[in-house]
């Protein structure tokens, strides 16, 4: 028996469970983006689309036009722009700075907790708009 056997049985029961974990993680996210995009009065599958999630979160958090959407495609320009655009997308659901804070810097937590906590979207920018779907 070669002493590395073991090493390599570990191996492929690890790469197991970190997949295990990381599709979990995953449809939890879905899950939290779709109930986000439902409070924000919009249907909950645009949350869980890629491209389509940021042109709506883009005009969620900010009440652009969705044009901003580029600017994640921009190196360096778009830490900058997903800073502005979480920071924004607290103040929309009404809360504080120290939240908008969390937001940017813990980004999954701070999604689960608008997601699936009492907060209420109130507008772009924390501005309360007559905006509605007509989808």
């Amino acid at each position: 028996m070669d002493m590395y056997d073991n090493g390599y049985q570990m191996s492929e029961v690890l790469g197991a469970e970190y997949t295990a974990f990381g599709i979990i993680t995953l449809v939890i996210n879905f899950v939290a983006w779709w109930m986000l995009f439902k409070k924000a009065d919009l249907p909950g599958w645009y949350g869980i689309v890629p491209i389509l999630n940021l042109i709506y979160l883009v005009k969620v958090a900010t009440g652009g036009s969705g044009w901003g959407t580029v600017l994640f495609f921009i190196p360096v320009v778009n830490v900058i722009y997903a800073i502005y655009v979480y920071w924004q997308l607290g103040k929309s659901f009404g809360k504080s700075s120290l939240f908008c804070l969390g937001l940017v810097l813990l980004q999954n937590i701070f999604i689960l907790i608008l997601a699936f906590g009492k907060s209420e979207y109130i507008g772009p920018k924390g501005k309360p708009t007559s905006y509605t779907y007509n989808g």
